[in-house]
């Protein structure tokens, strides 16, 4: 292939995460270096050099990403860059390699392009000790990246939110607050959670000017019950409670800003049940994953019925509104996932196991023979936990009744 064929070929680059870019580029060029050791010796004039094997070659970036959407492509990119798994490079001078960035350079000093600089080292597949994804951090991770699109699709769908958007963006978080500040268990949850209430407040009132930082503080509310102190159990719990009140209203949504409030809301809502799941996690058995899990589920499921029911007929009509699919498909990704680990989890727990009581019993009796009997008597209170005990069984439990515990 002649260098004019080639030049007309365009550069790949798929990142770590799998996603792929195809940016113009310039001035490509490489440094191939050696694994050399040098040797002086008093009595003799020179250096020798021992030369072993080729170093991973050295490549210069300088790649650009232009058009009306270039800063969001580059963001994305940012993100995809920062994802430790090499990248598969194909460029039309060089071939398909398999590379590390060093170094990456953003520059916007154009308005229409953002150019990328920086240095990429060659890498080799095998050798290497395997690289195991954490559950917990790709979760956080991906709510991360979901926050900020569904940030941008807000912004970019309502650049200047009317009185009414607004109205119905400060209901909103007056009803998540009131609801989630009853969970709060720790006073420094709850000077948190105050600040950030009255942070969301102070930034609506200039939401038609600066919309990207309301519409930021308002997520920002949204989360906070998923990393409050508490177990997973609760957490879900609150969350799927402000999801039940917010979408009580759903019916009576007929604009289009508010459409897309309700949109965003309880898209991060949604996604905010999945980081709960993970944050400080401890699941006592299997079937309380498969619970949160259920529940995460059923809220997702719910979110795309309400959509389906809100999208218009037709989107070529003015004012129509259609989900945005980025943030839709980032959000059914996490909940995938999320859902997944699960049920690895779930497996890994203890599993239940029941049966009919042979005899009258008691719950001390049955603690003793099923879990074990602790100073602090924490298995007996565990026993009666399972089995939801009530007063009336606390000192007998009758012959024929279910009794499960995990093992």
């Amino acid at each position: 292939m002649s260098w004019i064929d080639s030049i007309q070929t365009q550069l790949t680059i798929i990142t770590g995460d799998g996603n792929s870019y195809n940016p113009k580029w310039l001035n490509a060029s490489f440094v191939r270096p050696y694994n050399v050791s040098e040797f002086e010796f008093i009595e003799k004039t020179g250096t020798f050099a021992l030369r072993k094997k080729p170093k991973g070659t050295r490549y210069n970036l300088e790649i650009y990403f232009d058009g009306e959407e270039h800063l969001d492509v580059a963001k994305r990119f940012k993100a995809s860059a920062d994802d430790p798994r090499p990248w598969t490079l194909v460029h039309p001078f060089y071939g398909s390699l398999l590379v590390q960035p060093i170094e990456l350079t953003y520059g916007n000093e154009n308005l229409n392009v953002t150019k990328i600089t920086g240095t990429i080292v060659e890498t080799i597949a095998d050798g290497a000790p395997p690289i195991t994804i954490d559950p917990v951090d790709k979760i956080v991770s991906d709510k991360a990246a979901l926050d900020e699109v569904t940030e941008l699709s807000f912004v970019n769908d309502i650049p200047a939110p009317d009185p009414e958007c607004i109205n119905s963006l400060s209901q909103n978080i007056s009803v998540l607050y009131e609801e989630g500040k009853k969970s709060v268990l720790t006073t420094l949850d709850a000077e948190k959670y105050f600040n950030l209430f009255n942070k969301a407040n102070t930034f609506l009132v200039n939401a038609t000017n600066f919309p990207l930082q309301a519409i930021r503080a308002i997520q920002a509310i949204i989360n906070a019950p998923s990393l409050f102190i508490d177990n997973v159990k609760n957490r879900i719990k609150m969350l799927k409670s402000q999801f039940d009140l917010l979408r009580s209203s759903v019916t009576n949504i007929l604009s289009f800003n508010n459409k897309k409030v309700y949109e965003n809301n309880m898209a991060v809502l949604v996604s905010a049940m999945a980081q709960a799941s993970v944050i400080n996690y401890s699941y006592a058995n299997g079937e309380e994953a498969l619970d949160i899990a259920e529940i995460i589920l059923d809220s997702y499921d719910q979110l795309i019925e309400d959509l389906d029911t809100l999208q218009s007929e037709n989107g070529g009509e003015e004012g129509s509104f259609i989900p945005d699919a980025e943030s839709i498909t980032a959000l059914s990704n996490l909940v995938s996932y999320t859902v997944s680990n699960l049920f690895v989890i779930a497996l890994a727990s203890k599993q239940k196991r029941s049966f009919y009581l042979e005899e009258d019993s008691n719950t001390i009796l049955l603690a003793h023979r099923l879990l074990g009997l602790t100073p602090d008597d924490a298995t007996i209170g565990e026993f009666i936990d399972i089995n939801n005990i009530g007063l009336n069984e606390i000192l007998e439990i009758k012959k024929d009744r279910l009794i499960s515990y995990y093992v």
